[in-house]
């Protein structure tokens, strides 16, 4: 009788241990799924984040490439109307030699500032670029820890 007991309070608890065991499997395998979701969003929210820098350095690289060109043809249109006007100016008589001189340096100042103006601003864009692909770098690096952190717990 005492063994019978015995058997049969060992088999009740042998049951509760696979129950407690069939419970445990079926949460770890549930957290196990919740963190692969979770991994795929990731990766999928890096690559959405990685593409949108991509297109958003494209844009900038075409505005940038917009920006020289316009300072090219400013710089070519201000030297052929420069180019010009010397010669209109050049074939008057010597006193209008003193404005004329006057004219092209101020012609040179305006063109400087275009070119300075518009270096700046490449300058700035670049940076910008530069910025933003060091916030993807960033985000991507603290997501791959939460990523380390999450397997880990």
């Amino acid at each position: 009788d005492e063994l019978r007991h015995e058997n049969e309070v060992l088999r009740s608890a042998l049951q509760e241990a696979a129950k407690e065991t069939q419970y445990l499997t079926q949460t770890l395998t549930t957290v196990t799924n919740t963190l692969r979701d979770e991994e795929a969003a990731h990766a999928l929210a890096l690559r959405q984040g990685q593409d949108a820098l991509a297109a958003s350095r494209r844009d900038y690289e075409a505005r940038l490439d917009e920006l020289q060109q316009q300072v090219n043809e400013t710089r070519e249109m201000m030297k052929k109307e420069r180019d010009a006007h010397l010669q209109r100016m050049q074939a008057r008589e010597g006193e209008h030699l003193a404005a004329l001189q006057a004219e092209r340096q101020h012609a040179n100042a305006r063109l400087d500032n275009v070119s300075n103006e518009t270096q700046e601003a490449v300058r700035i864009l670049q940076e910008q670029v530069e910025d933003m692909y060091r916030q993807l770098e960033d985000e991507k690096r603290a997501t791959k820890e939460a990523n380390a952190k999450v397997v880990e717990a």
